[in-house]
């Protein structure tokens, strides 16, 4: 028998290599993928490792610019030691553009907290902790101005004053009414820890907290005493709420600010000449000051694009011996990295109006 003459088992060996050839190709497929994925894995890693590093380091920048922002205010009490005012020709009131420091940039401002109305001095002092109804007066005049509901007013009152009885039938907010909430919680019925406190205040929003910011604040560890604010510093609109009076004088408000500008007033014999009335000025004596003791600081760092912001309300103690101390009242991370100051309200223009307006009136 004569054989064919072709190869046997040909096809066997081409399906092997077709097999072998498959397997390698998806051997490098698998090892791709896991060379790529272990590869983002390692970059995912670095960069976290990275941003937290520049955090860290952003934080402390920021922390060193607030013990800077601290040198400036010291500095500041050897340079007013003889004028004795708070205002905004003062070095620590000046913009500080952001700073090169370490690995990255530092900034801070700084504000002058004794410009508004502390809330903490609404309560009496007197032992019993209630509102004084007086003081609430200051408050009411100055939301009436802001255009804030009543029941805001009664509200915060509320939460102040140590009884759980509704200032008001409608408006008020005591005990019950927290409790009814979800979660529940308890009115302070005390003295405020922390102006963000008033968020828990029925009628309080965030966007109204930011507003009432500039006008109010809360100095907490300090006794309450009646309510002084730093004609230099304060707005507008919180001069114009100190008495009843001053509602009725808006001329008066706007010769105080364009003389402030000019110079800062430094005592009660300089803001009688400035105001040239007696009767409408002599209402506030008790309520005003010329300089300031407490201040907040906003500093920010930034390292490689990631910024971390601190805030700290001090109080300052000038000595003649010992120097300059700072006390920490109330510190806390800043969510806004933004150092910008806010823009001037249009209230002073306003009171023109107020004034031709009362004067018709008249």
């Amino acid at each position: 028998m004569k054989s064919s003459g072709k190869p046997t088992g040909g096809k066997s060996a081409g399906a092997d290599r077709g097999v072998a050839l498959l397997v390698v190709l998806l051997a490098v497929t698998l090892l791709t993928i896991v060379v790529v994925e272990f590869t983002y894995s390692t970059q995912i890693d670095e960069h976290i490792a990275m941003s937290g590093r520049n955090g860290l380091q952003a934080h402390y920048l920021a922390r060193s610019a607030v013990n800077l922002a601290k040198m400036v205010l010291d500095l500041d009490t050897k340079l007013d030691i003889a004028s004795g005012s708070d205002s905004s020709h003062d070095l620590w009131a000046k913009e500080v553009p952001p700073f090169p420091l370490g690995e990255g940039t530092a900034a801070f401002a700084i504000e002058d907290e004794r410009g508004k109305i502390n809330l903490n001095d609404l309560l009496s002092g007197s032992g019993s902790g209630d509102v004084n109804p007086q003081r609430a007066l200051i408050l009411e005049r100055l939301l009436s101005l802001l255009g804030v509901e009543r029941e805001v007013l009664e509200a915060i009152l509320d939460w102040l004053d140590p009884d759980d009885e509704p200032r008001t039938a409608i408006g008020g907010a005591e005990l019950p009414y927290y409790l009814s909430l979800d979660p529940p919680l308890r009115p302070r019925n005390g003295a405020l820890l922390t102006l963000s406190e008033l968020l828990l205040v029925r009628g309080v929003t965030p966007r109204l907290l930011e507003r009432l910011g500039r006008f109010v604040t809360v100095l907490p560890g300090l006794p309450s005493q009646a309510p002084r604010v730093n004609v230099n510093t304060a707005p507008p609109e919180v001069l114009f709420a100190l008495g009843e009076k001053m509602m009725r004088s808006p001329a008066l408000v706007s010769r105080i600010v364009e003389a402030r500008q000019r110079k800062a007033i430094g005592s009660w014999r300089n803001l009688l000449d400035i105001a040239g009335e007696a009767k409408a000025i002599g209402e506030i004596q008790q309520l005003v000051r010329f300089d300031s003791d407490c201040f907040t600081i906003t500093a920010v760092g930034s390292v490689a694009g990631t910024a971390k912001g601190v805030r700290e309300m001090v109080v300052r103690k000038k000595g003649v011996l010992a120097g300059t101390t700072f006390t920490t009242l109330s510190w806390r991370p800043a969510l806004a990295t933004s150092l910008t100051r806010p823009e001037g309200s249009d209230f002073l223009a306003a009171l023109a109006t107020l004034q031709a307006g009362l004067e018709a009136s008249r």
